[in-house]
């Protein structure tokens, strides 16, 4: 079977990293631990919407967005399952993408979260998902 590609529209590579976590708490309970754990403040924001046109449907996936404590840095946590499927079908044991966006500073500033993250009772694992180098098309927008 071919190896299935999820490609990104309008974004450089370097410009955002993301994270999978899979826990089985709701979205609300994950986003206080990680604001606790992380000294992070998540508000609640308008669901992530994914219009499916051949079959004429909405896909809500919920969403929190923060800025952290460098204004440089952004966060966003992003269900993968919603009432229609997933978001990325291909990782169905991965509940929640924190997808961070700006000047991290380095490949020590997003292990030292992962390992934040673990670290948490309510996490069953968290990794990061590396981008595939000189992608040409993109099509998923988060």
């Amino acid at each position: 079977m071919a190896k299935k590609v999820h490609k990104l529209k309008g974004f450089q590579p370097e410009s955002f990293r993301i994270i999978c976590i899979a826990s089985h708490q709701n979205h609300y309970r994950l986003s206080w631990a990680l604001n606790n754990a992380l000294n992070i403040q998540f508000q609640k924001a308008d669901d992530l919407i994914i219009k499916i046109s051949k079959a004429n449907v909405e896909q809500h996936f919920s969403k929190y967005n923060c800025i952290g404590s460098s204004p440089s840095v952004a966060y966003h946590l992003i269900s993968n399952k919603g009432e229609q499927g997933y978001l990325l079908k291909e990782l169905p044991n991965i509940d929640f993408f924190l997808k961070i966006e700006g000047d991290t500073g380095g490949g020590d500033f997003v292990l030292n979260l992962i390992n934040k993250i673990k670290g948490l009772d309510i996490v069953i694992t968290a990794f990061e998902l590396k981008p595939i180098k000189n992608v040409q098309s993109q099509k998923l927008t988060f």
